[in-house]
């Protein structure tokens, strides 16, 4: 069993362009997701036989993912006019990576909405915001 540390996980933000280029959104604290979930339909008839019901899985919900940062408006990612808040209240579609660490050797490409951006000012710590990528679309993983 190979137990692999997270820390090293890097969130990277697509620049749109036909040569795409990735930059690290920088301070990123922690990261939770994607969140994948299978849609299953209940497919029970009248003539099914016995007591069970019986499902069929119709589509995947790629989710979302979010993560924590230590806000920092000096950060081109986390600038009003040129970050991640620009996309969400332009309704940008970003391409992302959550790059594992080396050990691991797997990137995760998604392509999604800043579905949203919440700060929190705590009095005795550090300005932080909470950003939400609501996926669409196929999530795929290559080897690093």
């Amino acid at each position: 069993m190979a137990i692999t540390s997270a820390k090293g996980t890097l969130v990277k933000i697509g620049d749109g362009a036909s040569t795409e280029a990735f930059t690290t959104i920088g301070q990123v604290r922690s990261i939770s997701g994607p969140s994948v979930t299978a849609t299953v339909q209940d497919v029970t008839t009248h003539s099914t036989s016995g007591n069970w019901m019986e499902k069929l899985a119709t589509l995947i919900d790629p989710g979302s993912v979010s993560f924590p940062i230590n806000y920092d408006h000096s950060d081109a990612a986390h600038a009003f006019a040129t970050g991640l808040w620009n996309d969400m209240v332009n309704l940008t579609l970003r391409n992302f990576e959550i790059e594992f660490p080396t050990a691991v050797g797997q990137t995760l490409s998604i392509s999604a909405y800043i579905a949203s951006h919440s700060f929190d000012a705590p009095v005795d710590n550090v300005l932080q915001a909470t950003i939400e990528l609501s996926i669409t679309g196929a999530i795929t993983a290559a080897v690093t």
